[in-house]
């Protein structure tokens, strides 16, 4: 993290200029560093996935000035899912979704969750990851109840096009915003580039009730000490 890959980041988040995005793998002082970096123009809702709100978090960051938060929370992809620091059997760690209603113009609603499934039994059927999607499936419709706006799910599924989350989710009706595109979208800490291969497409934007014209996969970098060049995040 130091002085040199977090400055990138923010500089890259403020450069991108989002309404919204969403993170992953977020540890207690990272958050800390980009909520103070990024404000006032951006604030977040999301908290660690261990017990008392401690460990990696997968947040969502907001325009501050375009929305207010109509409510939010935090679940496990566990079969307790309102049990902090709870996981699915089999799982290496504990898995959260973080849920908000975002308001703009004081009437327009958009619904967005942030996640991060699990990492193992990453091959086959992906069956952890694709009980997590029955699971995260299922607390995106208790969150958003009837409600005809836009839902955006986003993260790292740790899952391929093929199996785990994805067909789960598609199924629930959602579109998937990368419209076949199978640009990697794991590629390390050095300076690889995100080169076409559906084995490490593992991150996902899935939507519904709302229309998607757009989607890249950023190849971003920065100087590293000594002049080396590195990838601003691993995913």
């Amino acid at each position: 993290w130091g002085g040199e890959r977090r400055d990138a980041v923010v500089g890259f988040l403020r450069r991108l200029g989002a309404d919204v995005f969403g993170l992953q793998e977020v540890l207690p002082g990272q958050l800390k560093y980009l909520a103070d970096s990024l404000a006032p123009d951006y604030a977040f809702v999301g908290i660690g996935r261990e017990e008392g709100g401690s460990g990696e978090a997968s947040p969502i960051f907001y325009r501050a000035d375009r929305f207010a938060v109509a409510r939010h929370e935090t679940h496990w992809l566990s079969p307790t899912t309102s049990e902090p620091g709870s996981k699915y059997p089999g799982a290496g760690c504990a898995r959260v979704v973080t849920c908000v209603e975002l308001v703009w113009n004081g009437l327009e609603r958009l619904f967005c969750f942030c996640t991060h499934l699990d990492h193992v039994g990453m091959s086959g059927e992906y069956a952890i990851q694709r009980e997590q999607g029955k699971i995260l499936c299922s607390l995106v419709d208790g969150f958003c109840g009837q409600s005809p706006q836009p839902r955006v799910i986003l993260g790292d599924f740790n899952s391929v096009r093929t199996a785990g989350a994805p067909p789960v989710v598609l199924a629930a009706g959602y579109s998937d915003s990368s419209g076949g595109d199978e640009t990697a979208t794991f590629v390390e800490f050095d300076d690889r580039k995100a080169e076409t291969g559906s084995a490490h497409h593992i991150d996902w934007i899935f939507v519904r009730n709302a229309a998607h014209t757009g989607y890249t996969v950023y190849d971003a970098k920065y100087e590293h000490s000594g002049g080396r060049c590195r990838n601003v995040s691993d995913h």
